[in-house]
């Protein structure tokens, strides 16, 4: 299944968690915590399926997902969702199988979340925007 219709990174969200924020750093700090978080995370949602801790395994997709929506990462969150879908369909084999293409999903996100923060630097204090195009 393609989420976000290959859209890695919705920059408009990420934008409107910066104006939510009324800083771009906040909104660069959030998303940087996120990704220095995910690695644990995703271990955490790989393990808990595992050992057939639904409960456990929930809790932590559940956080994967609602942190990437805030950040943008709309793969991410789709295939985030899709195992949280599996999950509480009782079904952990195929929760596990979806969960095998997380660890690529958030590396594309962070891939594009860096160049797109190499490629816009604003002023200090200013509003931050999206380049254009």
């Amino acid at each position: 299944m393609n989420y976000g219709n290959g859209m890695v990174l919705d920059t408009g969200q990420f934008d409107r968690l910066a104006v939510e924020l009324e800083s771009r750093s906040y909104a660069v700090g959030f998303v940087c915590r996120f990704l220095e978080r995910l690695p644990d995370r995703l271990t955490c949602v790989h393990q808990s399926l595992f050992e057939g801790k639904s409960e456990c395994a929930l809790a932590a997709i559940r956080s994967v997902a609602t942190s990437a929506a805030m950040a943008g990462a709309i793969q991410l969150e789709g295939r985030s969702r899709a195992v949280e879908r599996c999950i509480r369909a009782g079904d952990l084999e195929a929760a596990l199988a979806a969960a095998g293409e997380l660890d690529s999903t958030a590396a594309d996100f962070a891939q594009h979340l860096g160049a797109l923060l190499e490629s816009s630097v604003p002023a200090p204090g200013e509003p931050w925007t999206r380049p254009e195009s």
